[in-house]
């Protein structure tokens, strides 16, 4: 459903009963937010260029190339993402905050020209040994992460990785 608000605002809603979002569904259509519920996957191109402040998709597994595009978005939060595609969230020059699930792949470029990010949340606790070390198992394409990054509040860009569960939840130790 499209919801129009007086101030001119477009709210994509998708139904509970849509598990995909396909290649293109929705290029350069400038949604103002969108609501993804019970969504697992984001194709290619399919929010490029839309104008969301904040992309909430607390179901979605993968997101496609080029998914976020030049989105206006200062906060990615989703809980279970585990693939993100080459350049998905390029070019979202003011994304302050990502939180991901347990993430397995970052693609090419994923987060390019995201000068802005200060704070990145990661839940993988999976981890693999090599070469005789303990490392996360985490896949990380060409300049996907820390390129063109920098403009955050004290000049340090904060990465949280899971530091054990207390009764509250997952605590996060800050590097």
């Amino acid at each position: 459903s499209l919801n129009l608000a007086y101030d001119g605002t477009v709210a994509l809603i998708l139904p509970e009963t849509v598990l995909a979002v396909g290649d293109y569904a929705f290029y350069g259509l400038k949604f103002n937010s969108v609501g993804l519920n019970n969504a697992k996957t984001i194709g290619n191109y399919s929010f490029y260029n839309n104008k969301f402040t904040r992309i909430n998709a607390g179901n979605v597994t993968s997101v496609g190339d080029y998914a976020f595009y030049g989105t206006p978005a200062t906060t990615l939060a989703t809980g279970n993402l585990q693939y993100i595609g080459n350049y998905a969230f390029a070019n979202a020059t003011n994304l302050f905050s990502i939180s991901m699930g347990d993430i397995k792949r970052i693609g090419d470029y994923a987060f390019d020209n995201t000068p802005n990010v200060a704070k990145v949340y990661m839940n993988s606790t999976n981890t693999i040994e090599a070469n005789g070390q303990e490392n996360i198992d985490l896949e990380v394409g060409t300049k996907a992460l820390f390129n063109s990054w920098g403009n955050y509040v004290d000049g340090r860009l904060r990465v949280y990785v899971p530091d054990g569960t207390t009764i509250h939840g997952t605590t996060y130790l800050s590097l």
